[in-house]
């Protein structure tokens, strides 16, 4: 797997929760998955792999998991209502929500922008396998002293603040529960599961694994040993400023795999194992879209509220 900090992320890990709220919704929204392993497949070397066209960037590619996704802008409108309805709550006792500094996006351009390891020849020049825009950012801020009334009736640590009956699980708690609606998806977490299980049995395919070694052969003409792209662009040695050496092999990295196409390669593996795993799962799925979609419509309509 990537590494989820310095140079890339977990398939899925990209969408970012944007309240606190976001999560304790999810969390408690999700189902137990079906009895049957909805992650079975057949050995991936039995699935067929068509439509293999050339792939340089992988930024803009698409996956047949994302309608159920929850997207960053998705992700982001939920934070905001879920922080303006726990608002509302917190004004009942005489408080507002804690003003917390926006911190800028620092991470890949896109969910498949490093799925299958660096493909970005302007990103490997610039920085190497870092991500620039987290490199600029520097350290994250202090988060600001919280309050302890507030924090006390956000999160129900106790039973009263000011003289006032905190709710069930607090602010956070009854926002969470306002823009769940009660709604129970059948298959919340099913949905990342099946993005990350995708992308890890694409990399034994076969063609992949073929792949891979036309890959490695060519960086070891550039000077650089490395099995597979996910090993290079996690090599611990590149640490600190970017160094001639990590620019240069990000930059091999990046004209072995378009030499080989290895990212067109890797992603026409993936698309087939995923739309496996979607079709074996299609029923509980719906449900996960239809209920993300209701939830949407709730955050919507807690937004557009006076």
């Amino acid at each position: 797997m990537p590494r989820s900090t310095g140079t890339a992320d977990r398939p899925g890990s990209r969408r970012r929760l944007a309240s606190a709220g976001l999560l304790v919704l999810l969390t408690a929204c999700s189902a137990t998955p079906p009895a049957a392993d909805p992650l079975a497949l057949p050995s991936p070397a039995s699935i067929v792999v068509d439509g293999i066209r050339q792939i340089g960037d992988s930024t803009n590619l698409t996956l047949p998991i994302d309608p159920y996704q929850w997207s960053d802008s998705d992700t982001r409108a939920m934070g905001r209502a879920l922080d303006r309805a726990a608002g509302r709550c917190l004004a009942g006792f005489g408080l507002a929500m804690p003003v917390v500094p926006a911190m800028p996006d620092v991470g890949p351009a896109s969910v498949t922008a490093r799925r299958y390891g660096l493909t970005s020849a302007a990103e490997a020049a610039a920085s190497g396998y870092r991500l620039k825009a987290a490199m600029d950012a520097g350290p994250r801020p202090a988060p600001p002293p919280a309050d302890p009334d507030v924090a006390a009736a956000l999160h129900g640590s106790t039973g009263r603040v000011r003289g006032r009956v905190v709710p069930a699980g607090g602010c956070a708690g009854q926002a969470a529960a306002e823009l769940g609606a009660g709604a129970k998806p059948g298959a919340a977490d099913l949905v990342q599961d099946i993005n990350i299980r995708s992308w890890e049995l694409s990399r034994t395919h076969p063609v992949v694994t073929a792949a891979f070694r036309a890959w490695s052969a060519c960086m070891k003409k550039a000077g650089a040993d490395y099995p597979d792209p996910m090993a290079a662009m996690n090599d611990r040695r590149f640490t600190g400023v970017p160094a001639p050496r990590e620019i240069g092999v990000a930059r091999a990295d990046v004209a072995c795999k378009t030499a080989t196409n290895t990212t067109g390669i890797w992603y026409a593996a993936e698309v087939a194992v995923q739309r496996k795993l979607v079709e074996r799962n299609q029923s509980a799925l719906t449900v996960a879209q239809r209920v993300k979609n209701d939830q949407l419509a709730l955050a919507r309509k807690t937004l557009a509220a006076p």
